[in-house]
């Protein structure tokens, strides 16, 4: 009697809703937000239930500017030692919660050549003094073998198989720097002599084919991690001249032999002097032709001009932000750490970045290991010693993007109006899937040809911001609250027949749960 009470009800509610599915669409929205338990929370909009507010997001598909490439962030070796000292069944869920489907879905991933500061020891893999042809060159790479090879194949496993994995040296081996130390640098690093850079050329290709014998595949590399600084860790200086010589006349034509299909990105320093390498390396067509992109870091502030000022002289180069993490040290549950993370990911797109990576993807308490005490944040901190994990709020502001963003996403004009209290908005065509695969923590399903207008939202303000959000020649426009302290995401569904579809799975969960 129970069964045919609700069926009765169900098949009633579908014959009331039949005039309600007039309505042109509804949007999914995703909330995280300070001071609640809302992260990554789901929640759905009418069309219907448009009313003008003070502010008004216009966005206009026709007008389309560069592609996502993808998100990430950095498989280090101190990350590999936090995750060995927790329970495989941990670990399995952190693997899951950056590449995974009902993760983050991470699309790219960085590692080091060579150790870095957030290694436990400085190695390379070249450890015989002027071993010009790398002889001894160790193409086992034994020591990734232990730390980085192992977390990088579960990540693929995870992710079945979906990510752009790049590398970034520190340091080369001791003996080819002018120092005689990976730690530290002269300037430059290297010493002034062809047959070093002859064979650090080499080691990079030498490097791809080692991984390449581990089933790993690199997507792309870049040629220095922050050439400018030199470092009280491993680091190697380069004047933007010194780069160029070395990609035109030694990095470049090796790499094009042997391995032409791999990326090569410059510079991999922060955005005050992006324009100035850019000009200096691009404007010297034989080092240019080699060249895929410039990579950049976020430590030297917004300069989101810069990056425009890069496209513009430079619009066949993609910009790709490669490293950001919050120092010092692990600031738990630190909402302003987020948010910052949010402002540069949409200053950086809004602005030409066709991606986006973080740094260690865990650390510990500490917010290491590091062996020259160089501690950061993460958007996971485990504590080693119970064994578990906390998402820090910058896990759930990154997923806003990563997770809604994927690869071959393409941004679209919008423009914000309002008398005071704008937040920060970005807007892409993105590949368009049943709800149940955008839901933050369900299970995927099958993409369709079509693509959806996605837009995340920062409300950095103590004040909520009432918005309007409209697309341009269409009839689909909204209206909603950005709470305070807040990410949202806006994911437009015009077919009115999702929207039907979306209202009976409603209710036949209803259903079955009193059956």
């Amino acid at each position: 009697m129970r069964f045919l009470f609700c069926l009765v009800v169900l098949l009633c509610a579908r014959c009331s809703l039949a005039g309600w599915f007039k309505s042109n669409g509804y949007a999914t929205v995703i909330e995280t937000v300070k001071g609640t338990g809302q992260r990554l929370s789901e929640s759905t909009i009418y069309f219907d239930d448009y009313k003008d507010n003070d502010v008004t997001i216009t966005i206009d598909p026709r007008k389309t500017y560069q592609q996502i490439l993808g998100f990430g962030g950095a498989i280090t070796e101190a990350s590999t030692m936090v995750l060995n000292q927790l329970p495989t069944s941990v670990q399995d869920q952190v693997m899951e919660l950056y590449y995974g489907r009902t993760g983050n879905r991470y699309s790219t991933v960085r590692i080091h050549m060579n150790s870095c500061d957030f290694s436990l020891s400085s190695y390379s893999y070249s450890e015989v003094n002027e071993d010009w042809n790398l002889d001894h060159f160790d193409s086992t790479v034994l020591h990734d073998q232990y730390t980085l090879i192992p977390y990088l194949r579960r990540a693929l496993a995870t992710s079945k198989g979906a990510l752009r994995i790049f590398f970034s040296p520190w340091s080369p081996p001791y003996w080819m720097k002018s120092s005689w130390s990976m730690v530290g640098s002269n300037s430059p690093g290297l010493k002034d002599d062809w047959r070093v850079h002859r064979a650090w050329a080499l080691y990079f290709s030498k490097f791809i084919d080692a991984y390449k014998k581990q089933g790993i595949d690199f997507w792309g590399f870049t040629v220095q991690n922050e050439p400018e600084y030199a470092a009280p860790w491993e680091a190697c200086v380069y004047t933007a001249e010194q780069q160029r010589d070395f990609i035109r006349d030694h990095l470049g034509p090796i790499m094009n032999a042997s391995h032409p299909e791999v990326k090569m990105m410059i510079f991999d320093h922060n955005k005050d002097h992006i324009y100035d390498w850019a000009k200096i390396i691009y404007s010297d067509s034989q080092a240019s032709q080699y060249v895929w992109g410039t990579a950049f870091h976020w430590y030297s502030g917004d300069q989101f001009d810069h990056l425009q000022a890069t496209h513009e002289a430079f619009p066949d180069k993609h910009l790709f932000a490669s490293e950001s993490c919050n120092c010092p040290g692990v600031l738990i549950d630190d909402w302003a750490r987020a948010e910052a993370y949010a402002h540069d990911i949409i200053g950086d797109l809004n602005h030409w970045a066709t991606g986006w990576t973080d740094w260690n993807i865990v650390l510990n308490s500490d917010g290491g290991p590091n062996h020259l005490f160089n501690n950061c944040d993460s958007p996971i901190i485990a504590n080693v010693t119970s064994g578990t994990i906390h998402l820090q709020p910058t896990y759930y502001f990154l997923g806003h993007f990563s997770r809604f963003f994927p690869p071959a996403s393409e941004r679209v004009e919008v423009s914000v109006k309002g008398s005071k209290n704008l937040p920060e908005v970005t807007c892409f065509l993105t590949p368009s899937v049943s709800l149940s695969s955008l839901s933050a923590f369900s299970k995927p399903t099958d993409a369709s040809n079509e693509s959806s207008i996605t837009c995340t939202v920062l409300n950095r303000l103590e004040a909520k911001i009432d918005i309007s959000m409209l697309v341009a020649d269409k009839e689909e426009r909204l209206s909603l609250s950005i709470q305070p302290r807040s990410i949202t995401t806006v994911i437009f569904h015009p077919d009115t027949r999702a929207r039907e579809h979306y209202v009976m799975q409603t209710i036949s969960r209803q259903f079955f749960r009193h059956v």
